[in-house]
């Protein structure tokens, strides 16, 4: 897209969409975590003060980097992970994706539908850390790279258990404005 998505991509009432993503996710599960390359970029912007921040360890690494920084930062924890550039959060499915991790003692639950792994909207537990940090040390920079070595549930969504949005991400302007996004 050329630009910053977290910092510049706006919801039509004019508040950016990360600080709103953050809000709702916080007011569900209580700590809300920033993965960021620079968590001075977000100093600027108010709505954001009060979340953690996690500076990404091997920047440059994508998605796999981000993950590991974040269950690196918080041994232990598991955490459910969304792009910066996504719309929709489905409680329902969460809730579900959730209970499953809890009942089947997985590391990762990762939806997938017609084919499709969503790998940004997904859970991730403590024992994706280690895979992680092997693979990104190996220079295996694909969050997918680490699958077949997890415990991990998929969470088969059919097109009707779909809400609209759901998995949307926005790569080019004309998508976020298709979307109804403003970027500033």
């Amino acid at each position: 897209m050329g630009l910053d998505k977290a910092l510049h991509l706006h919801r039509r009432d004019g508040r950016l969409l990360l600080s709103y993503l953050a809000g709702e996710l916080a007011a569900r599960f209580g700590e809300t975590v920033l993965l960021v390359n620079d968590p001075a970029k977000l100093e600027p912007i108010p709505d954001l003060r009060g979340y953690g921040r996690v500076t990404d360890l091997y920047p440059g690494s994508g998605p796999a980097g981000a993950i590991y920084s974040a269950l690196a930062a918080r041994p232990g924890r598991r955490f459910f992970v969304m792009a910066c550039d996504q719309m929709v959060i489905d409680w329902d499915l969460l809730g579900a994706m959730l209970e499953r991790m809890t009942a089947t003692e997985a590391e990762a639950v990762v939806p997938r539908h017609g084919g499709f792994l969503e790998p940004l909207y997904a859970f991730y537990g403590p024992g994706a850390e280690t895979v992680l940090a092997g693979n990104l040390n190996q220079g295996l920079r694909s969050i997918r790279s680490i699958y077949p070595f997890l415990k991990i549930e998929y969470y088969d969504l059919s097109a009707s258990d779909l809400k609209p949005g759901l998995f949307d991400n926005f790569n080019r302007p004309e998508e976020a404005a298709r979307a109804g996004l403003v970027i500033k």
